[in-house]
């Protein structure tokens, strides 16, 4: 039996591991995995993911294993954000993000340019 943890995930997060468990690949997101970083207002996190398969992905490129991974890397404005998005993307036009302000609100979900 597959059992996919979504509790806590963002809704694009929670929209891909619903694709992929249809599927059936198995997702698993952890709560320890999905746990957001305590910002000062003003501040963003940034999630980053694999277009194509919805896995939640490290800064290096590797898939978390959601044990006790960072995820979210954290920037002091929101242009400095969406300028990390534009230079990861460019260089991999499969990956999508989520920016968080400190509150945990969406800001942006930016879709993966290969399938815009």
């Amino acid at each position: 039996m597959l059992r996919i943890n979504i509790s806590g995930v963002n809704p694009p997060l929670r929209q891909a591991a619903k694709r992929y468990a249809q599927s059936k690949l198995v997702v698993y997101i952890s709560e320890t995995m999905s746990k957001f970083p305590k910002l000062d207002s003003g501040q963003f996190a940034v999630l980053m993911a694999d277009g194509a398969t919805g896995h939640v992905l490290l800064e290096s490129g590797k898939l978390s294993t959601g044990e006790t991974d960072q995820v979210y890397k954290v920037f002091s404005d929101l242009e400095l954000a969406k300028s990390y998005v534009t230079m990861m993307q460019k260089g991999n036009d499969k990956l999508e993000f989520v920016i968080k302000d400190h509150n945990q609100n969406l800001v942006e979900y930016i879709k993966a340019p290969r399938w815009i």
